[in-house]
């Protein structure tokens, strides 16, 4: 486990790493400290996001839908790529996974519309408009 406040240099190294982070094992069930377990949620390799934001291709004012918000780190990407006048969906299955999703983006000044649910199965388009463009990713 890397701890940000504790080993700054290993943390902003694994951040602009190749590779994804492990943020959740087990469903919640086995603390990320431990080392074992199943891994059930991570972070994208910041380079497969920025893949993956390219072919997209979003822009100022297109309304997105994103399924799996993760630790909402592209949803904040996306936010600030849309703009004011753009919108953003982002579906997460994992409860607890969403509300510290929530926390995350409010601290950092992004505000997208977020629920949680399975984005296999769609999302209310009644309460936002049809989504421009869709965005899944999984690792």
């Amino acid at each position: 486990m890397i701890d940000r406040d504790t080993d700054p240099d290993a943390w902003w190294s694994a951040v602009y790493s190749a590779e994804p982070i492990v943020t959740q094992l087990d469903d919640g069930a086995t603390a990320i400290g431990q080392g074992d377990g199943g891994y059930t949620s991570s972070s994208s390799a910041p380079g497969t996001v920025a893949n993956f934001l390219e072919l997209l291709n979003p822009a100022p004012g297109q309304r997105i839908l994103e399924v799996g918000t993760g630790t909402g780190w592209s949803a904040a990407l996306l936010c600030h790529l849309l703009g004011e006048h753009g919108s953003l969906t982002s579906i997460e299955v994992d409860a607890a996974i969403a509300e510290q999703a929530a926390k995350n983006l409010g601290g950092a000044g992004a505000h997208p519309h977020l629920l949680v649910g399975d984005g296999a199965e769609g999302w209310p388009a009644s309460r936002r408009g049809t989504a421009s463009r869709g965005y899944c990713h999984i690792c």
